[in-house]
C-alpha cells in the first residue's frame, strides 16, 4: 500500500484555511445524519460500514483500496434509502476538506462528538475529485497524526481508505465528482461457432468515430496473430453498452486469432477517449502470490485464461516446479491445479522453501476466450515465504571491566512469544559454572532489540563458564514462527585482565645515584588477577589501599583490581641523564622516568651536561643535549655521533616573533621554529641513498620546519618515514601532541612510496601548501585534507563559524587550492567540475554555496573535511544520502542541498511558533521542531524564480514548497532521519541490503533480491510503549515505522 507522506501541522494553516470553513457547531439530526450549519450539507454521521445511529459503535469500517468500489458506496445506499434518503455521494475534495478540525490536537483530527468513532489511525477518506495531472489518481484526506496531511493525491488501485457519504448542499462544481478515465479493455470471448468476437470494458462505450462504418474500419484481424488486416465485406462491428462485438462472416480458426481496435476510436459518455491501441492479445502473465503457508500459489493473468488441454489433469502435466530454479520436475502427486477468472492456481502438497523456486507453464497450454494461445513457455519466480523460526547465532558480552549484558543474537528480528517481558525473563536461566542453571536474579532485565535478546545483570559477571538458557517457545519472529527448541548458549568469558592506561609523574632534578619512588597508581579496569612485571627497576604493591605495602620486587606477580603499585629505581650517576622503569601490567605500560639534576658551577664535572647555546654558530660533535636561543645556529661536524641528539626550543615569547634555529646537517640546512610551547628535537641518523645522514625529528610539542628544494626537512613516526622539501623549497608544521599532523605552509614536499598507511591519497607523494596529513603512530598517512595549522577559518578548509542551528562541520571554500591552481577560486572550480554551464554565486555567512544554473539555481552546503584523494578521477558522484562529492585533481569536497539562506528560513518559522528549532546536519538533513513536533526535510538540489513573498505550500505530490520572498521557490522533500539505523534494521533479514535516496523524498531499497520505493513520512514520533524493543514494527493500520537510535520514530510507505 502507498500512501504519501504526512505534513507540517502549519502547513493546514497555510494551505486549507481557506478551504475549511471557521469551525462550526454541528447539529445532529437524531436519524444518524448530522448537518453542517456553515456549508448547508448533510453528512452521514457513521464511517461506512458502522451501524448505530447514536454513536456508531456497532458493526466494523471498511478498507475500500479502488476509488470504483468507493463510489460505488452512493449507489449502495441509494438502492436502500439509506438513512431515509436516496441522494447520497461520495463528497468532493472540498467538501471533505470542510471536516478537517484545524484545531485539534489528537487524532482523528475531525469533530469526533458530531462523528463518533471516526478511525483514529490511518484515517485516510476518499473524495469524489479526480486528479487530473495524474489521471490514475484520486484525492483523498488523511484524517490523522494531528492535521498533517490535506489533500493527498492516492493511486486508484493502491490506497486502502475509508468513506463517510454526503448528500445536499451547495458543492464546488470545479471539485464535482468526474469521471477523468477512459474506459478500460477487460477482455474478449469467442462465440456462436466462432463468428462472435465480444470485447469487454469497465462501462459503456461510445463510437467517436462518424459512423459504424468508420469504426469498422478502424477494426483489424490477424489470423497469425502478427499480420493485421482489414475485416472481410461481410464482417461487422456493434456496440452495446460496455461491449463491442465483432462478427465474422467465415467461423475463425486456429489459435493465434488477435484483434486491434485503432487508438481515440471508442470513448465513453463522458467523452473520455480510449487513446491506445486495445489489443486481445493471449493471455499474459502478471504477477504471483503465496499463501502464508506457502502451499498455494496464485498466479493472475491479463484477460480470463482458459484451458487448451483435454483437462486439469493434462493442465497439471503441462506444469514443471524447479525448487533451484534450474532443474524442473513435474509436480508431485499431491499437487493441484485449478483455473478461476482471471487466476490460475497451483496448490502444493508439501510447502516451497527457500527464495530459488521457478514455475514453468508449457507453451499452449492456456488460451483466452478468442481462442489465441499463450504461445511461449511462462516462467514464474516463486519465492517462499518465511516460515522458518528464528535461528540462534551467538551471544557477546558487553566489553571492559565490569560485564554486566549478554547479548544473544538471532538470524532475524525477534518478538516475544509470552504474556509480557516478566514471562520472558522467567524462560531465562543462567549458570556461572556452566552446568547449574537457576532464575535470573530479581535485578536483572530482559529486552528484545530487533534481531538481538539482551539480559542485562544487576551484579557483574566474572568468570570464564557463565551460560544462558532460553526455554523452548519463548521467541517467535514477526511472521509467527515460534523457535519450538530451547536455546543454550556457549561459556561466555567474562574474565577480563586488561587494565586501564596509567602513567607516572616523572621525577626531574633527582639527585645523583639514589634511589627514587615514584607516586602510588590504583589498577582499574580489571575483573580478574592481571600479570604484572618491571624492566630497569623495583615495584611494590597495596591490597589495602596504601595502609601497608609488599616488599619491593624485581619479580613478575600478578594485581587484581583496586591494588595500588608503586615503582623505585635508582637514579643515573651522571648529570641530566634519564633513567627509566618500565612497569607492565595485563599488556598495558607506564614510564616512571627519573632525570638527574644539571651540573652546578663548581661542581667538578668537567663535561657540560647541557649546551647552552645564546646565539651564533655552534659545532654539534657528540650527544649533548642542546638548548638553543632563536636564531641560533646548529652546524653538525662531519662525521659527528649526533644522534639521539634532544635540542630543546624555548617556547615562543607572546606577543613577539620568534627567530628560527638554523640547523646544519651535512650541507642540507634547516630552519625550525617552537609553535605556542616548548618543543623537544632530535636527530635521528637514517640511511638516505645508501648513506647514514642524520635526520630531524620532533619529540615533543610543535615545530615548523623549513627546507631548501630536494632537502629532508624531518622525519615521521616510528617506521622511518622521511618528508621532502618539493623543488620550489617547503615550509610544514608538525604537531605531534594528539593525533599527528603534517601541514604544508609553503611550497609542496615530498613522501615516500611507503609513507601511506593504505592506498596512496597522492600518486606522486606531493603535499601542497594548504594540507594536512593525518599520520598513525609509525608515521604513515590516513588522510589528507585541506586548511591551515590553526583552522581558524582563514584558509580552504578550515571549518566556519555559522550560525548556531548548522550542527555540521562547514568547511570554507573562498580562497584558491595550490593542488589544482594558484590563480582559479576553489568555488568557481567546483561549478566548472559540475558542469560547464555552472557558475559559483559565492558562499554566504551560513556556508552556503550558490551555483546558477540554466533556468535557476543550486544552494548547496559544504560539509565536513575537504579531502585529498587522487585515485578519484574528476566529476560528480551522488552518494547513497542523496549527497553529492565533486572530484576535481583528486580534492574531494562533499555538498549537501541546502536552503539558500537559513536565517531568512528561521524568521519564518519563528512566525509559526516563536520557540521553532531549526538543526541542520552533516547529513544533509534539516531538522524543524514546531509545535512540538520534529520534521525532517531535505531541500531539492534545484532552485527555481518565483514571485511573492515568503510562504511555506504544498504540491501535488505531497511535497513542502519553501517561497524565500526574495525570488526562489524551492522543494522540501521528507528525508530519514536516521539512515544508518533503517540499513541496519534490515541487515539482520539480509546482511547485504542497500537503501539509497532517489533524490525526490523517496529511497530506493534492495532487500532480498528484490527492489521497493520506500517513502519516510515528514514527521518523527513517540516510539510506543510496546514497541520500545523492537527495531521496526507495523502500526494498525498497516504502515511500518522505524525507531531511530534516538529513540524517535518515523513511518514510511513502501511500494
Amino acid at each position: 500500500m502507498t500512501r504519501k507522506p504526512t505534513r507540517f501541522s502549519f502547513l493546514v494553516f497555510l494551505v486549507l484555511s481557506a478551504a475549511a470553513p471557521a469551525w462550526a457547531a454541528f447539529t445532529d439530526n437524531g436519524d444518524g445524519t448530522v448537518t453542517d450549519s456553515v456549508t448547508g450539507l448533510m453528512w452521514d454521521k457513521c464511517t461506512w460500514g458502522q451501524t448505530n445511529n447514536a454513536d456508531c459503535s456497532g458493526g466494523s469500517v471498511v478498507n475500500w483500496n479502488t476509488w470504483a468500489q468507493a463510489l460505488a458506496r452512493a449507489a449502495t445506499a441509494n438502492g436502500s434509502a439509506y438513512k431515509g434518503h436516496g441522494d447520497w455521494r461520495l463528497p468532493n475534495i472540498k467538501e471533505l476538506e470542510s471536516l478537517l478540525k484545524i484545531d485539534a490536537t489528537s487524532s482523528p483530527t475531525i469533530d469526533t462528538t458530531a462523528f463518533p468513532n471516526t478511525p483514529s489511525s490511518s484515517s485516510y477518506f476518499w473524495s469524489s475529485t479526480p486528479s487530473f495531472t495524474q489521471p490514475n489518481s484520486a484525492w483523498i484526506i488523511y484524517f490523522d497524526n494531528y492535521v498533517m496531511m490535506s489533500s493527498v493525491s492516492g493511486k486508484i488501485n493502491y490506497v486502502d481508505a475509508f468513506v463517510r457519504l454526503v448528500r445536499g448542499g451547495q458543492p464546488s462544481g470545479a471539485f464535482d465528482s468526474q469521471d477523468g478515465t477512459a474506459p478500460v479493455y477487460q477482455g474478449a470471448t469467442l462465440g456462436a461457432g466462432n463468428t462472435v468476437a465480444t470485447l469487454t470494458f469497465d462501462e459503456a462505450l461510445a463510437n467517436n468515430l462518424a459512423d459504424l462504418a468508420a469504426l469498422k474500419a478502424a477494426v483489424t484481424f490477424a489470423a497469425d496473430g502478427t499480420s493485421f488486416t482489414a475485416p472481410a465485406a461481410g464482417d461487422t462491428v456493434a456496440l452495446s453498452g460496455s461491449t463491442l462485438t465483432v462478427t465474422f462472416a467465415t467461423p475463425l480458426t486456429g489459435g493465434a486469432n488477435q484483434l486491434k481496435v485503432a487508438a481515440n476510436s471508442l470513448k465513453d459518455a463522458s467523452d473520455n477517449v480510449v487513446a491506445s491501441v486495445t489489443a486481445t492479445g493471449s493471455p499474459a502473465y502478471q504477477s504471483v502470490a503465496i499463501n502464508g503457508s506457502n502451499t498455494v500459489a496464485t498466479l493472475t493473468f491479463t484477460g480470463t485464461p482458459l484451458n487448451n488441454l483435454a483437462d486439469l489433469a493434462a493442465l497439471k502435466a503441462a506444469i514443471t516446479l524447479a525448487a533451484d530454479g534450474t532443474n524442473y520436475a513435474a509436480l508431485a502427486a499431491g499437487d493441484a491445479v485449478a483455473l478461476s477468472g482471471s487466476t490460475l492456481t497451483v496448490t502444493f502438497a508439501t510447502p516451497l522453501v527457500g527464495t530459488a523456486n521457478q514455475l514453468k507453464i508449457a507453451a499452449n497450454s492456456l488460451k483466452n476466450g478468442m481462442g489465441t494461445l499463450l504461445a511461449g513457455a511462462t516462467t514464474v519466480p516463486l519465492a517462499a515465504y518465511d516460515i522458518i523460526p528464528p535461528v540462534y547465532t551467538g551471544a557477546a558480552l558487553n566489553a571492559g571491566m565490569t560485564v554486566l549484558t549478554a547479548t544473544l543474537s538471532f538470524d532475524e528480528p525477534l518478538v516475544n512469544n509470552l504474556a509480557d517481558l516478566a514471562a520472558l525473563k522467567a524462560a531465562i536461566t543462567f549458570a556461572a559454572d556452566g552446568t547449574t542453571f537457576n532464575a535470573l536474579a530479581g535485578g536483572d532485565t530482559v529486552a528484545l532489540s530487533g534481531s538481538t535478546l539482551v539480559v542485562t545483570f544487576a551484579a557483574p559477571l566474572t568468570g570464564s563458564t557463565n551460560k544462558l538458557n532460553i526455554s523452548a517457545n519463548s521467541l517467535k519472529d514477526a511472521i509467527g514462527n515460534v523457535l519450538a527448541s530451547a536455546v543454550t548458549t556457549a561459556a561466555l568469558d567474562a574474565a577480563d585482565s586488561t587494565p586501564s592506561t596509567f602513567s607516572f609523574t616523572a621525577a626531574t632534578g633527582a639527585a645523583l645515584n639514589s634511589v627514587i619512588e615514584s607516586a602510588a597508581i590504583t589498577v582499574t579496569g580489571i575483573n580478574i588477577a592481571g600479570a604484572i612485571s618491571i624492566g630497569g627497576g623495583q615495584y611494590a604493591v597495596s591490597t589495602n589501599s596504601g595502609a601497608t605495602w609488599g616488599a619491593y620486587t624485581a619479580s613478575a606477580g600478578t594485581v587484581n583490581f583496586n591494588d595500588q603499585v608503586k615503582v623505585k629505581l635508582t637514579s643515573s650517576a651522571s648529570y641530566s641523564t634519564v633513567v627509566t622503569a618500565m612497569l607492565t601490567i595485563g599488556g598495558v605500560s607506564g614510564a616512571f622516568v627519573s632525570v638527574t639534576q644539571a651540573a652546578s658551577s663548581g661542581s667538578g664535572s668537567s663535561t657540560p651536561t647541557v649546551i647552552n647555546v645564546t646565539g651564533g654558530e655552534t659545532t654539534l660533535t657528540g650527544t649533548t643535549p642542546v638548548s638553543p636561543a632563536p636564531g641560533s645556529t646548529l652546524v653538525v661536524a662531519a662525521g659527528a655521533s649526533v644522534s639521539g641528539v634532544p635540542i630543546t626550543l624555548a617556547a615562543p615569547v607572546a606577543g613577539t616573533v620568534t627567530a628560527p634555529v638554523t640547523i646544519k646537517v651535512g650541507g642540507n640546512t634547516l630552519t625550525v621554529t617552537p609553535v605556542g610551547a616548548t618543543a623537544i628535537v632530535t636527530l635521528k641518523t637514517l640511511t638516505l641513498n645508501g648513506v647514514p645522514t642524520p635526520v630531524l625529528a620532533v619529540s615533543s610539542g610543535t615545530v615548523t620546519v623549513s627546507a631548501a628544494p630536494g632537502q629532508p626537512l624531518l622525519t615521521v613516526g616510528n617506521s622511518g618515514v622521511v618528508v621532502s622539501a618539493g623543488t620550489g623549497g617547503g615550509t610544514v608544521v608538525f604537531d605531534g601532541s594528539g593525533v599527528a599532523t603534517l601541514s604544508v605552509t609553503s611550497g609542496y614536499v615530498v613522501l615516500p612510496a611507503n609513507a601511506f598507511a593504505a592506498i596512496p591519497l597522492t600518486k606522486d607523494g606531493k603535499l601542497y601548501a594548504g594540507e594536512i596529513a593525518q599520520l598513525d603512530v609509525n608515521g604513515k598517512v590516513t588522510q589528507v585534507r585541506l586548511g591551515s595549522p590553526a583552522g581558524d577559518g582563514g584558509a580552504v578548509g578550515d571549518p566556519l563559524k555559522p550560525a548556531d542551528f548548522i550542527k555540521a562541520v562547514v568547511p570554507n571554500l573562498n580562497g584558491k587550492v595550490a593542488r589544482i591552481s594558484a590563480t582559479r577560486m576553489f568555488a568557481d572550480v567546483l561549478a566548472a567540475a559540475v558542469d560547464q554551464d555552472v557558475t559559483a554565486q559565492g558562499q554566504n555567512s551560513d556556508g552556503v554555496l550558490h551555483f546558477a544554473i540554466p533556468g535557476g539555481s543550486v544552494n548547496a552546503l559544504p560539509v565536513g573535511s575537504i579531502t585529498v584523494d587522487t585515485s578519484r578521477p574528476d566529476g560528480v558522484t551522488l552518494t547513497g544520502t542523496g549527497n553529492a562529492e565533486v572530484v576535481k585533481s583528486g580534492v574531494v569536497t562533499t555538498i549537501v542541498p541546502a536552503i539558500g539562506d537559513f536565517t531568512r528560513f528561521v524568521r519564518q518559522l519563528a512566525k509559526l511558533d516563536k520557540n521553532a528549532i531549526l538543526s541542520v546536519l552533516e547529513d544533509g538533513t534539516v531538522h524543524v521542531r514546531l509545535n512540538n513536533v520534529t520534521y525532517v526535510l531535505r531541500p531539492a538540489w534545484t532552485v527555481k524564480p518565483a514571485d511573492g513573498g515568503q510562504a511555506v505550500s504544498s504540491d501535488e505530490q505531497g511535497n513542502l514548497v519553501y517561497q524565500d520572498g526574495a525570488g526562489n521557490r524551492q522543494a522540501l522533500f521528507p528525508a530519514f532521519a536516521d539512515l544508518p539505523q533503517l540499513i541496519a534494521a534490515f541487515q539482520p533479514l539480509d546482511v547485504g541490503a542497500t537503501v539509497a535516496a532517489n533524490g525526490d523524498g523517496s529511497y530506493r531499497a534492495k532487500l532480498l533480491g528484490k527492489s521497493y520505493v520506500l517513502t519516510p513520512d515528514f514527521n518523527l514520533s513517540v516510539t510506543p510503549a510496546d514497541q520500545a524493543a523492537k527495531s521496526w514494527w507495523l502500526d494498525a493500520g498497516g504502515k511500518v515505522f522505524i525507531k531511530n537510535s534516538d529513540g524517535n520514530a518515523q513511518g514510511f510507505g513502501v511500494k
